[in-house]
């Protein structure tokens, strides 16, 4: 997934992300992340 090489390549775009997301919504972004990431392998 690019996506997921962007992200190891440019880890200001998480903080980036993170920022935008809503502190509710962190938790939640979070696992589906960890899932996709695992998922990827």
């Amino acid at each position: 997934m690019a996506n997921l090489d962007r992200l190891r390549l440019a880890p200001e775009v998480g903080e980036f992300v993170r920022d935008l997301l809503e502190p509710a919504d962190l938790p939640v972004f979070l696992e589906s992340f960890a899932e996709s990431a695992t998922a990827a392998g």
